[in-house]
């Protein structure tokens, strides 16, 4: 899942953001820029769902918060992992993933315009 913004997002809307990407416990997440976040969830129905959810969770936070253009891409596909100190997977998408998901957020983001 790629989550962003189109124009620079307030520090306390980022920080909602990031603490609601959080609490949706996904294997593994990262700030990509202070308005984009990476969040990986499993490949299977529980994972797919959990990431739905919080796409609906976000894209409500952004509605009542005028944060547009907004966009989310969700895609499954292959990704490098390795265990990070703490025990936590640390995952990157494949070049192939990574330009088809942030692809997906952007062509989102412009349907989202209001």
């Amino acid at each position: 899942m790629y989550v962003m913004a189109s124009e620079p997002l307030a520090p306390d809307h980022a920080r909602e953001l990031h603490d609601r990407i959080a609490a949706a416990a996904p294997e593994s997440f990262e700030v990509y820029s202070p308005s984009s976040f990476f969040a990986y969830f499993t490949g299977t129905a529980e994972g797919e769902h959990l990431a739905q959810d919080l796409a609906q969770q976000l894209r409500q936070y952004a509605l009542e918060r005028s944060i547009h253009p907004f966009g989310i891409g969700i895609r499954p596909g292959q990704c490098m992992g390795s265990f990070a100190s703490h025990g936590r997977l640390s995952a990157r998408l494949t070049n192939e993933t990574l330009d088809d998901v942030i692809n997906a957020a952007i062509k989102d983001a412009a349907v989202q315009r209001p």
